[in-house]
C-alpha cells in the first residue's frame, strides 16, 4: 500500500516575517512558521515568496523527529486569467502608450543633442581658413556684421533647443513616474486577484 501523502499549501503573504538583515547587495528575509504533520510524506508548498528570491538561498530547518526530504524553488507565473482581466488590460495598454512616448522624448532629446553639437561645430569652423584668407586678415564691417548675425543665430538656437531638450526631460521624468505608477497598479491588480483566490 502506497504511504499516505499529505499536501498543505501556505501563503508566505500570511506569514509574518519574523526578522530582517539588509547587507549593501541583498537582505535576508526570515519567515517562521509551524505546521503539524500527518504521519507519513508531507509536502508544504509556500506560495507568493518575494519576486525577487536567489533559488539557492531558500533555507528550510525542521525541529523534531522528521526528515527533509528535499527543498524545491519553482517560479510559476500568474494565472494568464488575470491577464485578461479588463483593468489589467486597459493598465498594459495605458503602460504601450506612456513607453512609446518616452520613445518618442527619447527620440527627440537625440536631434536636440545632434543640433547643439553641429551648431557648436559651426562656431569652431567659423574662424578656420576659407578659400585661402584667414578671416581676420579681412576683417571689415561685412565680415563684422556677417559675424554678429551669425552669433545671434548660434545663441539663437542653442537657447531654444537646450530649453526643448529639458521640457524633454522634464516629459519623460513625468512619463516614467506614470509608468511606474500604471506598473504598480497591474501589481496590485494581480496581488488583490490572488488574495481573492
Amino acid at each position: 500500500m502506497p504511504e499516505q501523502r499529505s499536501i498543505k499549501v501556505l501563503n508566505a503573504r500570511d506569514i509574518p516575517i519574523t526578522a530582517v538583515t539588509v547587507y549593501t547587495d541583498r537582505a535576508e528575509v526570515t519567515r517562521n512558521f509551524k505546521v503539524n504533520l500527518a504521519p507519513g510524506l508531507n509536502e508544504i508548498q509556500l506560495e507568493n515568496i518575494a519576486q525577487y528570491v536567489q533559488q539557492d538561498s531558500v533555507k528550510v530547518d525542521v525541529h523534531g523527529n522528521a526528515t527533509i526530504h528535499e527543498v524545491k524553488f519553482e517560479r510559476k507565473f500568474i494565472n494568464s486569467e488575470i491577464e485578461t482581466l479588463p483593468k489589467v488590460k486597459e493598465l498594459k495598454e495605458e503602460l504601450k502608450k506612456l513607453e512609446g512616448e518616452v520613445q518618442k522624448e527619447r527620440d527627440l532629446q537625440s536631434v536636440y543633442t545632434a543640433r547643439i553639437e553641429t551648431l557648436n561645430n559651426l562656431v569652431g569652423q567659423g574662424f578656420s581658413e576659407e578659400k585661402g584668407h584667414h578671416p581676420v586678415l579681412s576683417f571689415d564691417d561685412t565680415f563684422v556684421s556677417s559675424l554678429n548675425k551669425f552669433f545671434e543665430f548660434h545663441e539663437e538656437k542653442s537657447v531654444d533647443t537646450k530649453a526643448k531638450a529639458r521640457i524633454s526631460e522634464e516629459n519623460i521624468a513625468s512619463l516614467t513616474a506614470e509608468i511606474n505608477r500604471v506598473k504598480n497598479e497591474i501589481n496590485q491588480q494581480h496581488y488583490s486577484r490572488e488574495s481573492k483566490q
